[in-house]
């Protein structure tokens, strides 16, 4: 690249020579945002002296070359979505006239101090890990703290301050106590994301003040989540809750955290709210909500409507309003009670903006509209009502005309409404309905010609199409029929997407013609950038504020984006030989991908250590190449690091020498060894993976668990970190009811975990094939227990127990596998499992005391009604529909066929108070173990 180009031009043919550096003396703007890339050679930006914007965006960078503190003139660095980057370098404080920082979607540990240096930030975007906790202890780095004293208070011309945490980072609590009070320094701040997961936090940043002013009042923007986030399982759709809280004022209250007095202070000035997984809340109208324009609500299961008005009259003449007079999008999804969106007298000008109403799983919803409530809906462009079995019909038969009813419903998605018999009864005119989609309602055999007088199309299966009883002929010319399979799921997917149909009619009535690129999730969520009209002003791709457009001026740029069939040429531009100096061969790129000190070398080290205290942690050290023997601080040896070799007459794959690692534990035992293998047939699927019989050289058959290493941001590391849980534990269990540990490897981007071969399958598979009995299931079940005896010892909760995840053999010995969701006990806090085994205390985890050893007996419980009765504990229900229950307390249906000791003894299982059950060494001297039937 010429050293006084200020134009690049990608054809030209440059020698294939990498640089050292590469001299771009007038470059301002430099982008490469490519997800192979992993090393920045070390003096790439020497020579760039007026480089005022880097974006290393999307990269699988693991850090910063040393020659960034030479970018003087730099303004703008971006380090979003950088999975592997987990420290900035201290070079970083020499970034003096740096006005953006963002690194949001990169989880590093910690902040370092010298980040105080960039007195002249005006955007700051930070994201931290999870791990943090783990990782500055095992490091010793940055003084023990994740954000620095004082940080905040000295960045005095910061705008916009984001940090982003993982909501199952508990140390974030004491952490925020210690650095929220600087916002009160921040005179010049205008947006705000932030997370307060007590009470107590909220309450301390309620107090604060800027100019003496409540800080949450002189915000023009914001983004806060009050409230720990410990679900088991998010019931929204993918990507859909992330999309929705990029909407201006933008308020997220979960998990019931906050008391309604401090949390209304907020409410007042949100935009938009998303309501998730209140306990007790049963309607809004204690709260100002006359400012709310996007509602998303799920899993509140007590609330039975969203605004309950008595008197009418009296909130009019206090000059007060009704509320949701300025709603525009509501999304509710799984609510167990809720009965109607409005109950009462209704203002006039309360709903009058909605464009779209989207109710999925509603229970006890019977109806959608009274007729009151349908004539303020005249902006209503898109109603879509999903798996609500009770509703017969979308509105009460109106008793009078008073006007017409919903001048601008375009589009209605039905689906899944089995007792749906009619949509209006007949006497509405839809003049503007367009598209009317139904599936899957059984009883809904008519349609009226009143209600459809402009329909163009009409979405449907073909055999509900032959089975109405009539319908317009002009109507074959606009029914489609939907497509099947995993065609019929996209185009639900598709018509159920509200929050991107939302944007559509608005950009539509804005008659913009750019680009659109707002919030909401396609079917593939993929093409969906964060859009401009609630949101932070942008210029061009860089999120900048309100009058700080003109300073990022971007006017010589170079931009390396796109797909590997276009960058030959682009490597040469750069100077480089090619894609193997940038972005090197997966191969490559996956075997330096295990070095990564938040990953480890999983084929040649223990990636997760047992302290001697017992508690579980990770080993962030960074992994040096092995030699003949290696001491790691759990006491076990390396003793060898086999090379991968093919086999010239099978072409299979294997490795040479030892193949993959043996290790003597510090009892002298070996773990496994295994050599030269091969991988042979599928044995089944679980939770993280894929298994395979194995063969070695010497004639030894295995199973071999294959995981492809996931590069998913902080959602691959949180796969990782449970992989890293499953070979940890394994490897220390010495028991005859758990699988044997014998090693792992990677290869490829995959890695392998060696196991102990259990020839029968899971107890799932047995049950499916023979009909088990008491004897059978007693048998079995002393077995099971006695494994979870040995673990409970331990201290260490499986968290899975369930006839899939127990393997048996031919001699009827039966094994405990799948770790992949256990840990230490005094780690358990976050909500792990499987829905139809899981405990009351994990899905309805409130107080956040955590659950201990006694959650493993309800779901052995579980697990024993399972192979009794050949069904899954709550067989009848829905996943979600069965959390429900499990959250109220409500164990599964124990048929009084079943013996009277296996009933009791599933009963002490399943009580609903964790106190109230038999630990497992108790639970092993039940009668029902002793084939002693009652």
């Amino acid at each position: 690249m010429s050293q006084n180009a200020d134009e690049s031009d990608l054809k030209e043919d440059y020698p294939s020579q990498l640089r050292d550096s590469l001299r771009c003396q007038i470059l301002l703007n430099l982008v490469l945002q490519l997800p192979r890339l992993t090393v920045i050679p070390r003096t790439v930006f020497e020579h760039m002296p007026l480089l005022e914007v880097l974006d290393l965006s999307s990269t699988s960078i693991q850090s910063l070359p040393s020659s960034v503190s030479s970018l003087s003139s730099l303004k703008e660095l971006l380090l979003r979505d950088c999975s592997f980057l987990i420290e900035l370098p201290i070079e970083i404080g020499m970034l003096t006239k740096l006005k953006l920082l963002d690194i949001e979607g990169s989880e590093i540990m910690y902040i370092p101090k010298e980040i105080v240096e960039l007195t002249d930030l005006e955007v700051l975007r930070l994201c931290l890990s999870q791990y943090a906790e783990y990782y500055i202890k095992a490091k010793n780095v940055n003084g023990g703290v994740k954000v620095p004293r004082m940080m905040i208070s000295e960045l005095k011309k910061l705008k916009e301050f984001c940090i982003s945490v993982c909501q199952e980072a508990e140390w974030w609590e004491k952490e925020i106590k210690e650095i929220q009070d600087e916002i009160c320094h921040l005179e010049n701040l205008e947006f705000l994301k932030w997370y307060l997961p007590t009470d107590t936090t909220l309450k301390q940043f309620l107090d604060i003040q800027i100019n003496r002013k409540p800080a949450y009042e002189k915000l023009s923007n914001f983004t806060f989540t009050i409230g720990q986030h410990a679900q088991l399982t998010s019931c929204l759709p993918r990507g859909l809750e992330k999309k929705f809280a990029e909407f201006e004022k933008c308020l997220k209250w979960i998990n019931a955290e906050g008391n309604i007095y401090d949390i209304s202070k907020i409410m007042t000035r949100a935009k938009a709210l998303f309501l998730s997984r209140h306990w007790t809340i049963v309607n809004l109208s204690a709260f100002d909500i006359s400012k709310l324009k996007y509602f998303l609500l799920a899993e509140c299961n007590e609330m039975e409507t969203l605004v309950k008005i008595d008197d009418l009259s009296e909130i009019v003449e206090n000059n007060k309003k009704s509320g949701l007079e300025s709603l525009e999008y509501l999304s509710i999804h799984y609510m167990e009670k809720l009965k109607s969106i409005w109950e009462g007298p209704i203002g006039k000008d309360s709903l009058s903006r909605l464009r779209i109403l989207a109710l999925h799983t509603c229970l006890e919803l019977t109806t959608i509209f009274t007729p009151r409530i349908a004539q303020n809906l005249s902006c209503l462009a898109e109603l879509t009502v999903e798996e609500c079995p009770k509703v017969r019909s979308l509105i009460i038969t109106p008793h009078s005309q008073h006007g017409p009813l919903f001048p601008s419903l375009e589009r209605i998605f039905l689906i899944d409404l089995p007792e749906l018999d009619h949509i209006f009864g007949g006497l509405i005119v839809l003049e503007k309905l367009e598209i009317l989609m139904i599936y899957n309602c059984i009883k809904l055999r008519r349609l009226s010609e009143m209600e459809l007088p402009r329909i163009q199309k009409i979405k449907g299966e073909n055999k509900w199409w032959n089975s109405l009883n009539a319908y317009e002929p002009t109507w074959e010319n606009f029914f489609e029929p939907l497509k099947e399979k995993s065609e019929l799921i996209k185009q639900l997917l598709e018509a159920t997407n509200s929050l991107q149909h939302f944007h559509d009619v608005v950009s539509h009535e804005a008659k913009d013609e750019k680009p659109l690129d707002g919030p909401g999730l396609g079917a593939q969520e993929t093409k969906i950038e964060p859009f401009n009209f609630p949101l932070r002003k942008e210029e061009g791709r860089f999120h900048t504020l309100p009058g700080t457009e003109g300073e990022f001026d971007v006017r010589t740029s170079f931009r390396i984006k796109g797909t590997e069939g276009e960058l030959d040429v682009i490597y040469r531009r750069l100077g480089l030989s090619g894609a193997e100096d940038f972005a090197i061969s997966t191969v490559d790129w996956e075997n330096r991908r295990s070095y990564s000190p938040i990953v480890g070398r999983v084929g040649s080290l223990p990636v997760s250590i047992k302290d001697y205290d017992g508690q579980l942690s990770l080993d962030f050290e960074r992994k040096a190449d092995l030699k003949d023997k290696t001491e790691i601080n759990n006491g076990a040896r390396v003793l060898e690091d086999g090379d991968d070799v093919e086999n010239d007459k099978t072409g299979k794959r294997g490795i040479k020498g030892a193949g993959l690692q043996y290790t003597i534990s510090p009892n002298g035992t070996f773990k496994g060894i295994v050599k030269n293998w091969q991988k042979g047939d599928l044995l089944g699927s679980g939770s993280f993976g894929t298994v395979y019989e194995g063969f070695d050289e010497s004639g030894f058959l295995f199973a071999v668990k294959e995981v492809s290493l996931p590069d998913q941001g902080s959602q691959g590391k949180q796969s990782i970190f449970q992989l890293q849980q499953e070979i940890s534990l394994l490897s220390q269990f010495h028991h005859e009811n758990i699988v044997r540990y014998l090693g792992t490897d990677t290869d490829d981007g995959k890695l392998y975990i060696f196991l102990e071969l259990v020839t029968k399958g899971s107890l799932a598979k047995l049950y499916q094939k023979y009909h088990l009995g008491d004897s059978q299931v007693s048998a079995y079940t002393r077995q099971i227990l006695s494994g979870l005896n040995y673990l409970h010892e331990r201290k260490v909760v499986h968290r899975d127990i369930k006839c899939a995840n127990i393997l048996v053999d031919t001699s009827g010995s039966v094994k405990l596998a799948d770790f992949g969701l256990a840990n230490a006990l005094n780690d358990i806090k976050s909500c792990k499992g499987t829905p139809y085994w899981v405990a009351p205390e994990v899905v309805d985890n409130r107080a956040k005391k955590g659950y201990g050893l006694a959650a493993d007996i309800w779901s052995l419980g579980c697990t024993v009604l399972e192979m009794l009765t050949r069904k899954i504990p709550y067989y009848h229900l829905e996943g979600m529909q069965a959390l429900f229950r499990i959250s109220r307390g409500e164990p599964p249906e124990i048929p009084n066929t079943l013996s009277a000791a296996a009933q009791d003894f599933i009963l002490k299982c399943l009580q609903v108070n964790p106190n109230d059950r038999p630990t497992a060494a108790q639970l092993l001297e039940h009668p029902f173990l002793r084939n002693q039937h009652l």
